[in-house]
């Protein structure tokens, strides 16, 4: 009886995980929904033509839970965009990679994501940080901010003058975001008066990014918002980032800050 038991049991996990694994239809019906509900082409088997030189692989049927829940975090935070708003920011392709590299002509360095702003496209690497929810968020966030600084301000990398007087030194940034590396550099732990976390120490456009991300990523809001409390340079660069929103689309208003993480 035990053994019949046993066996049953084994029956019934085999049909449960048959029964929940993730098709090649299931992803491609939920790319083609993020499609239509942004009209942004996603792409999954397909890298359009791109600036830089770069390594990848597209995902393998062994890949395809951890796309499918990359692809449903990825619609959960780009819902959080108002559509005129995406519209805007004139965003034509994403894609979705594993094993992202960028050549860098002395090294090759590994990426999260990269921005091709002259494209208008995006790629994201559906692996990384896949243990850690909330680093894939922030990643999600902060490379969409360097497309829309090429958008709005002209250049990837704008020196904003505002946004440096808000400094108490005008020298307070290193190298650039693609030279600061580490399991520590991401993390949002406020290190400093104006900053959210060392990564964004790295460079002035990894500044805007960093906290344009934090305004987005819920559990990084929650911090961000009692920070600034007693933080006035990062209140004043929270706020230059809402107005410079405001000032593109008319949909992030008071009300829609106070509701977007309910």
């Amino acid at each position: 009886m035990i053994k019949l038991y046993f066996s049953l049991l084994a029956i019934m996990v085999s049909f449960t995980s048959h029964a929940q694994e993730i098709t090649l239809d299931d992803i491609n019906k939920r790319v083609l929904a993020m499609e239509k509900k942004y009209a942004i082409k996603f792409h999954i088997d397909f890298m359009p033509t791109i600036t830089w030189i770069i390594e990848y692989e597209f995902a393998q049927k062994q890949d395809y839970e951890n796309l499918f829940n990359y692809l449903e975090l990825f619609d959960q935070e780009f819902s959080k965009y108002p559509l005129s708003f995406l519209k805007k920011s004139a965003l034509e392709n994403i894609v979705f990679v594993k094993g992202l590299v960028i050549d860098m002509g002395a090294v090759n360095l590994k990426r999260s994501a990269i921005t091709d702003s002259k494209r208008e496209l995006l790629i994201y690497d559906f692996m990384v940080g896949k243990h850690d929810k909330s680093y894939p968020i922030q990643v999600i966030h902060h490379e969409f901010y360097h497309m829309l600084e090429e958008q709005f301000n002209g250049n990837v990398r704008w020196k904003d003058p505002v946004w440096n007087s808000f400094n108490i030194n005008s020298d307070v940034y290193g190298i650039g975001g693609e030279f600061s590396r580490g399991p520590m550099v991401s993390i949002i732990n406020h290190p400093k008066n104006g900053f959210v976390n060392l990564y964004s120490m790295s460079g002035l456009e990894e500044d805007k990014a960093g906290i344009f991300a934090a305004l987005f990523a819920k559990e990084d809001y929650k911090k961000l918002i009692t920070w600034v409390k007693d933080d006035k340079i990062l209140f004043k660069k929270v706020e230059h980032i809402k107005r410079f929103l405001k000032g593109v689309d008319r949909s992030f208003t008071d009300e829609y800050w106070s509701g977007l993480h309910d």
